[in-house]
């Protein structure tokens, strides 16, 4: 009997496959053999890995493939969670589907994030998603704007994943780890869930949709820009009727300003055209003065008793000619000092224009960053990331500021679905 068990026991050996250093399993179908494998240096070139029933992926958790020539083989939905292919040649492999965890130790310069596999740090945006990740290590991995067709996540780790405006709805989550993931417009309205679902210090917003009757405050989930809850003190308060008083102040000087240099570029333009029409006057007296001098020239024989006579009134007349071009002259220089002015003055008026235009929206933004009081409406905040959001420490409530509204300003209370006016204290 004995002697049957030993026999037994090699041949199984004997039909085993053989792992470990430096073995060829170069342009063959290999089918892994448990977890924790020894293949330092060994050759799959060319390999196929495939699973039970001949289909393709393996378990590799764990395998040392360390130095392994993997050149032109087919890893595809090979699990590789916490294997070591360091040094290993990547060269063609197709890791298509392929599954990796933050513990898979990768050739030094290789980017395991764009062949193909899954795993920490892949970028899934605005793309679909069709597989299970059961028990798939995500963390940190980019789902925003995503559109989640597969349903199974059960405890797949999803801290710090970015799901923002992904559609998780229908999802299985139960056991999932999303701690510090970025909830903010995500669609979550039918996933399933457990008490094992750990959403601590993940961020949601209000456009996330949760689950009915779903807590996620409760849960240890963050709204963005949650109200501090400690009690402001006033440091840093601003008082924010000096400072609209002193901006009006400042608005009305830069209208003074605006107006007087609208009256100085009017008078200078009328200047311009009282130069005009000075330069349109010369040229026709020029004009004029050389149809006399044609005349006069014309008629030289017919005055040569009057000769002397006439070249008087011709070099009084030539006097007048030269003094007329020297006035054009000037005048020209004039029109061309003023149209510079004009051009400076304009600009000076564009200038003030774009301040006068930057004060009036600055007025229009009836809040100042942070925590300020009003005897209103009591305690208020607000901030870059929240605006026009504000969030009203009497009422405990978030509302929507209507832009460009003032005195009154226009409110959206999100607790009663109301519109509220404040009037200006």
């Amino acid at each position: 009997m004995k002697n049957k068990i030993t026999k037994f026991l090699l041949a199984t050996l004997v039909a085993l496959p053989v792992f470990g250093n430096e073995h060829d399993y170069s342009y063959s179908e290999f089918t892994p053999f448990g977890k924790y494998m020894d293949l330092r240096e060994a050759n799959f070139e060319g390999a196929r890995i495939v699973g039970s029933g001949g289909q393709p992926g393996g378990n590799f958790v764990r395998a040392n493939l360390t130095g392994a020539n993997l050149r032109d083989a087919n890893f595809s939905r090979v699990n590789l969670y916490e294997a070591n292919l360091t040094g290993a040649d990547l060269n063609g492999t197709d890791f298509t589907d392929a599954i990796f965890s933050s513990h898979t130790k990768w050739p030094a310069g290789f980017d395991h994030l764009t062949v193909g596999a899954h795993g920490p740090g892949v970028d899934y945006s605005s793309k679909e998603f069709l597989l299970n990740a059961r028990h798939w290590d995500l963390k940190g991995t980019n789902f925003e704007g995503a559109e989640i067709k597969s349903t199974d996540f059960r405890r797949t780790n999803l801290a710090e994943a970015n799901l923002r405006d992904a559609n998780f709805s229908r999802v299985n989550l139960q056991e999932a780890n999303l701690t510090g993931a970025d909830l903010r417009g995500t669609d979550l309205s039918e996933i399933k869930h457990n008490s094992h679902t750990k959403w601590t210090g993940s961020i949601y917003s209000v456009h996330t949709k949760w689950p009915e009757g779903f807590d996620p405050q409760a849960a240890g989930a963050i709204l963005e820009g949650q109200v501090p809850t400690d009690t402001p003190d006033g440091t840093g308060l601003v008082d924010y009727k000096r400072e609209y008083a002193k901006a009006k102040v400042r608005l009305d000087s830069l209208k003074k300003q605006t107006d007087q240099a609208k009256k100085v570029l009017a008078g200078k333009e009328e200047k311009i055209l009282q130069l005009g029409k000075q330069i349109e006057g010369g040229r026709e007296t020029l004009l004029a003065l050389k149809g006399d001098l044609k005349t006069g020239e014309s008629n030289r024989l017919q005055l040569i008793n009057e000769l002397q006579e006439a070249n008087q009134t011709l070099v009084s007349r030539m006097e007048r000619v030269v003094r007329l071009q020297t006035e054009l002259a000037q005048s020209s220089q004039m029109a061309s000092a003023l149209e510079q002015e004009i051009t400076s003055e304009t600009s000076r008026l564009e200038e003030k224009t774009a301040q006068y235009a930057q004060l009036e929206t600055t007025l229009a933004t009836p809040h100042i960053e942070g925590w300020h009081y009003t005897p209103s409406q009591g305690w208020l905040f607000t901030e870059v990331g929240t605006y026009p959001l504000v969030f009203a420490e009497q009422s405990q409530s978030w509302l929507y500021y209507d832009r460009g509204t003032s005195a009154p300003w226009w409110y959206f209370n999100y607790s009663n679905e109301t519109w509220i006016d404040w009037k200006s204290e």
